[in-house]
């Protein structure tokens, strides 16, 4: 078995096992995936999957409040409590929402059940 280190930007991030006698096209091709750009490419999609499931979120709560019949002015009082929130889903940062979904503290309108759930799709969502 030969094993080679893989290296991004002169740093050794892992190693790669193969086979003795494989092939150097198939070790270049095994490499490559893990060359800035195609580590880029990797965690770009990842955000906007995140930034999709952030987005569905927020459409998934309006809903939910609109079937509740909350008026405009606790709707108003919902969106000003979860601003922060709001922009932490649409940017698909999901791990700082989920921390700060923890740390919030529930209201008349925001209750620790919602909270529960929407931090549990976002665990779903990092653990997949």
């Amino acid at each position: 078995m030969e094993t080679r280190d893989i290296t991004v930007n002169d740093q050794v991030v892992g190693s790669l096992s193969f086979p003795d006698g494989t092939s150097e096209d198939v070790w270049a091709a095994a490499l490559a995936a893990y060359t800035p750009s195609a580590a880029a490419d990797r965690i770009s999609k990842r955000i906007l999957a995140a930034m999709d499931v952030g987005k569905q979120m927020i459409a998934d709560y309006g809903a939910l409040n609109v079937l509740a019949g909350y008026d405009s002015t606790q709707i108003a009082t919902i969106a000003t409590a979860l601003a922060p929130l709001q922009a932490l889903l649409l940017s698909g940062s999901l791990k700082t929402a989920l921390a700060w979904l923890e740390a919030f503290t529930p209201t008349d309108l925001i209750t620790q059940d919602t909270i529960n759930v929407f931090a549990d799709r976002i665990r779903n969502f990092l653990n997949s």
